[in-house]
């Protein structure tokens, strides 16, 4: 859930008061995937509008849709909505499980995707980076499988 940190927070103790199993801040300090971001989801549409796309050469999936990227306007447009629009990322890791998928790396720092990763995939290899050492360590992992 996204939105301004004063609804957040109080949709969070409500939760909680509901006897929600569990409630995390994921402190975010940004309220991506909102509506709260269509300022910046049109400055960002015009430096995509500037930029070179083409079809992507491996399979990709979209977070925004849960469904493949074909073509280099449909990677552009991908790219722009998931500024403000809703993550369907049980969707996406589903469809990748159901398509052989078994090895996630989350790339960054914290591990959120991954804990996400290891609930929706209980036998996915799941490996976090968030430093060089460990970007390397999994990409010799995956490169090995």
């Amino acid at each position: 859930m996204s939105g301004r940190a004063e609804a957040v927070s109080g949709v969070m103790r409500e939760a909680r008061l509901a006897g929600a199993r569990r409630v995390v801040d994921l402190g975010v300090h940004v309220s991506f995937h909102s509506s709260l971001m269509a300022g910046a989801e049109a400055e960002f549409a015009e430096a995509l509008s500037r930029t070179a796309f083409r079809a992507p050469e491996i399979p990709v999936l979209s977070a925004t849709t849960a469904s493949p990227v074909t073509d280099a306007a449909e990677a552009a447009a991908v790219l722009r909505r998931q500024l403000s629009g809703r993550v369907r990322w049980t969707d996406t890791v589903q469809r990748l499980t159901a398509a052989g998928v078994d090895r996630f790396v989350e790339v960054g720092p914290g591990r959120v995707l991954g804990g996400l990763c290891r609930r929706i995939a209980p036998g996915a290899r799941v490996r976090t980076t968030d430093d060089a050492r460990r970007l390397d360590q999994a990409l010799g992992a995956v490169a090995a499988a």
